[in-house]
């Protein structure tokens, strides 16, 4: 379900001593502190008994005697007569959605039964949520709309007016005491840590979903005796490279799309050779970019320039199997494709675009925008050499001319400030070597992946099962985003093997119900063939945030 909308090579055998810890596994005893209970927030269901509170931890554990925050947790107690002893610890992705929000009860573990057998332990990781302080960015939902509007045409000044807006948020920040370059995933591990030890759990079941497999990853690799198992729902691994993994992924998603289409001959017969049809468009219009007026958007009229690279992007964001509240739309990138290539490309993105107004979305009242590029920047893309973005250009050479030009991804039609560009802003360094590759580990892990998941995609979910010994990988045919929440297709099937596996870890769960889940549907719906408006937080022009 579009969550916003309601929204391992060889790996490391031997973790050197970290920057996070006094030795690995150990933890300075300022980290030891005690769970200190506070009130809970009121949308906790009455029936249950929750126990809300925080463990205070050094912001910077390199640096003794330094400054302290606070990491919130809420412990949702079984309600099992006899519950097991080990509970689930629950980070919530994004990389900076706060765990203890109406989502967790009320989307991701609703009408699981077995969410009810054990603890289930929320954490807002440092920077997120409750936990103080939070490392918000408003200043960049400014800079969204500005972009919008600043001419001449849509973002076509992206990278003139976000980086002021980011180095003005590190600014605030750094003003108000905060050190943005300590709020990453290792220090984020040992905070799991500390508050491991503040319950008095001695093992835990680690579940980690989108953006926080590489928090999952980077505890299972510093903590191992204190995990019982872990769960990666469409989690992203810690080698991958970011930006172009994800479109990689997308891109095999929409080869899977056209495969699907001409094995129905209702879909092959309307939308003939369509594939060849998008890549026609792609080259014409990197050779030739088209200007397109959009007059009636308000307050004023704005001006799209769409090449090639954008057309490819544009029918790659489009894939979405649909959820149990909303029909598929597996066939809009058909559509797309079909309809530009017939003369309507003007037409179709005054359709896409609507009358607008662009406005504050507010983005980073539930997305701590400055604790998103702490963790992107520093553990993921100041990682991404020369030699990486030409192999994605190689590999994929539709998008080019993004990964090889000066602003990748705050130009060419791009407003991306989780990106290289950005990350220029945002001076929070590098994380050691061992925390980018593929994770290696004895610990039993459940991977979960959706097979038209357009923001974790299984080309990229796939690589956290590489080098687990113990690891058992599952993608759910026909789904998008998140295999256990309640609302995604095949979440009871999802369910059903993550309850096998949590039951016994060490033996592979009974998947036999992957059979059962209906595949996707390409059967050409009856209608206009007009397309539903951008969904404005999965486009290039309102930047990618995963859940």
């Amino acid at each position: 379900m579009r969550r916003l909308a309601v929204l391992v090579a060889l790996g490391v055998l031997l973790v050197p001593t970290l920057s996070v810890t006094t030795a690995a596994g150990q933890l300075p005893d300022r980290a030891r502190g005690a769970f200190v209970k506070t009130g809970c927030p009121g949308f906790f269901p009455a029936s249950r008994h929750v126990d809300c509170g925080y463990v205070t931890v050094p912001e910077d554990r390199s640096r003794p005697g330094g400054r302290t925050i606070r990491v919130e947790a809420a412990v949702v107690r079984a309600s099992s007569a006899h519950p097991a002893a080990d509970p689930i610890v629950f980070v919530d992705g994004g990389p900076s959605f706060g765990a203890i929000s109406p989502f967790a009860l009320g989307g991701y573990f609703a009408s699981w039964p077995f969410a009810h057998d054990r603890d289930i332990i929320l954490v807002d990781t440092r920077g997120t949520g409750l936990s103080k302080p939070r490392l918000g960015c408003p200043e960049l939902d400014v800079a969204q709309v500005k972009a919008v509007y600043a001419g001449p045409t849509i973002d076509s000044r992206a990278a003139e007016i976000y980086p002021p807006a980011i180095t003005a948020c590190w600014k605030r920040l750094v003003g108000e005491g905060i050190d943005p370059a300590a709020y990453t995933t290792a220090e984020s591990a040992a905070d799991l840590e500390a508050l491991r030890r503040a319950l008095g759990v001695p093992q835990w079941n680690v579940l980690a979903i989108s953006a926080d497999g590489m928090l999952g990853a980077t505890y299972v690799r510093l903590f191992p005796d204190h995990v019982r198992s872990v769960v990666f729902d469409s989690g992203v691994p810690p080698q991958t490279i970011w930006g172009p993994d994800y479109d990689r992924g997308t891109a095999l998603e929409l080869q899977q799309v056209f495969r699907g289409c001409r094995a129905v001959p209702a879909c092959r017969a309307k939308y003939p050779h369509v594939h060849r049809r998008l890549m026609r468009q792609v080259h014409r219009l990197a050779k030739h970019p088209a200007l397109i007026s959009i007059p009636d958007f308000k307050p004023h009229g704005i001006t799209l320039e769409l090449d090639g690279t954008g057309v490819f992007y544009d029918a790659m964001s489009m894939i979405y199997p649909g959820d149990t509240l909303t029909p598929s739309h597996l066939l809009d990138p058909l559509e797309y494709i079909w309809r530009i290539s017939h003369g309507e490309l003007g037409q179709v993105y005054r359709e896409l675009f609507g009358t607008g107004p662009a406005t504050n979305g507010h983005a980073d009242d539930y997305l701590a925008q400055g604790k998103t590029l702490s963790y992107a920047c520093h553990d993921f893309i100041n990682f991404i050499t020369d030699k990486n973005l030409r192999a994605a250009a190689r590999a994929l050479p539709a998008e080019a001319p993004r990964y090889l030009g000066p602003h990748f991804d705050l130009g060419h039609g791009f407003a991306i400030p989780v990106s290289p560009a950005g990350c220029r802003e945002w001076p929070v360094g590098r994380a050691p070597h061992w925390q980018h590759q593929p994770l290696r580990s004895a610990v039993p892990a459940l991977v979960l992946a959706g097979e038209y998941d357009a923001s974790i995609p299984p080309y990229v979910a796939h690589g956290m099962v590489r080098r687990l010994s113990h690891g058992y990988y599952y993608e759910m045919p026909a789904s998008s985003h998140l295999q256990l929440e309640v609302h995604t297709n095949g979440h009871g099937c999802a369910r059903a093997i993550a309850a096998a596996f949590l039951t016994d870890p060490t033996t592979a769960p009974d998947s036999s119900c992957l059979a059962s889940v209906p595949p996707a549907d390409f059967t050409p719906r009856a209608g206009s063939g007009r397309l539903p408006p951008i969904r404005l937080l999965f486009s290039r022009w309102e930047g990618r945030r995963d859940r």
